[in-house]
């Protein structure tokens, strides 16, 4: 089965325009993940593939705009959307677009309807325990994208308050010898 999904990225990307391929295709990817992590961790195509297909407006507006779609099967989709990037992101941390796109997804969502886990994802693993370096890394990708318009003032704010911001302070408060050096 992950071979088909693989070898039909160009289908399943083809068919955005049905919101029942879209679901399959993230549940699917949800159950594959959480049997083999590290299988996942290196799926960038298929990564790219979920992203794309967030994005897609079929995704967007069946998710969101409809209110009679939204309801715990979109949900659940949205959970799964979230869990299936942080799965993939605890392997490849290097990729800090990706935590951006992270922060994206919070933006979309309804806060009421935002699963926990991300934030907790942030302070409890990011802001803890990612190295001064990784850290810098962050600044240094956030301030490429200031100029970059595909990522809305809200979504590039909220990077900064809930990620760079406390990471920062942390070191600051917790790590005042290895800041110096």
């Amino acid at each position: 089965f992950r071979q088909i999904l693989s070898d039909h990225i160009v289908f399943i990307e083809t068919t955005q325009n049905i919101p029942s391929i879209i679901c399959i295709t993230i549940r699917s990817l949800s159950i594959l993940a959480r049997t083999d992590q590290l299988w996942w961790s290196r799926q960038h195509e298929l990564v790219s593939l979920l992203l794309r297909l967030w994005r897609s407006n079929t995704f967007q507006q069946h998710s969101f705009l409809s209110s009679e779609h939204f309801d715990s099967f979109c949900t659940k989709e949205l959970n799964n959307v979230l869990n299936l990037c942080l799965i993939y992101y605890q392997y490849q941390p290097e990729r800090i677009r990706l935590l951006l796109e992270l922060t994206r997804i919070y933006t979309c969502i309804e806060k009421l309807f935002y699963p926990k886990k991300f934030f907790h994802f942030i302070q409890d693993i990011i802001i803890k325990t990612y190295s001064l370096k990784w850290k810098r890394d962050a600044l240094l990708s956030f301030i490429s994208l200031r100029n970059d318009e595909s990522y809305t003032l809200e979504c590039k704010s909220l990077f900064f308050e809930y990620i760079l911001l406390p990471s920062f302070t942390y070191e600051f408060e917790n790590n005042k010898i290895q800041i110096n050096n």
